[in-house]
């Protein structure tokens, strides 16, 4: 089951990243955004979103709602308010739609800050210790939503060298 949830939450991750790099424009990534950001009003708050965000959202929900029942039949349901987690990757995907379309050159620490979460590391770190029985504990969670050191670390190595890559395929199309 943890390979399983895993995997539904790379491939999410990888779709709400498309869907912000790409896809949205910067009214319908806020109202995304405002969505997710009221997770608890999702069923209503979701209708007013255009077609292609209603599906995507109703396949997160479904994945969150098919965590939450296998986790139920263990008594480990308290872990899926941790996917909750989405809300600030989402926002910095939001934040960096924002930079681009207002054409805003963010400081290099600025840029980090925000960048860092947008590489889905501290998401990951937490969906991966969701299914992986008692040996993970509340507090394990607690501080994985801490950015801690670790995380943050691997998170800014991916973020220089998604950047790098970035970079060259710019100069070599060039």
């Amino acid at each position: 089951m943890a390979r399983k949830i895993m995997t539904k939450v790379m491939a999410l991750l990888s779709i709400t990243d498309d869907i912000y790099d790409v896809y949205g424009t910067s009214d319908e990534l806020q109202s995304f955004t405002d969505v997710i950001m009221r997770w608890d009003e999702l069923e209503e708050a979701a209708q007013q979103l255009k077609e292609y965000l209603k599906v995507h959202f109703h396949n997160l929900t479904k994945a969150l709602q098919d965590f939450n029942n296998e986790l139920s039949s263990h008594g480990k349901s308290y872990r899926i308010k941790y996917l909750q987690i989405l809300k600030v990757i989402v926002r910095a995907w939001n934040d960096e739609v924002k930079w681009r379309d207002d054409g805003y050159i963010p400081a290099l620490r600025e840029h980090l800050e925000v960048s860092t979460v947008t590489t889905g590391y501290n998401v990951l770190a937490c969906a991966s210790f969701i299914e992986m029985g008692d040996v993970v504990t509340k507090e394990v969670f607690d501080w994985v939503l801490t950015f801690p050191k670790f995380s943050y670390q691997a998170a800014l190595i991916c973020r220089f060298r998604d950047d790098v890559v970035s970079q060259e395929v710019t100069y070599t199309q060039s």
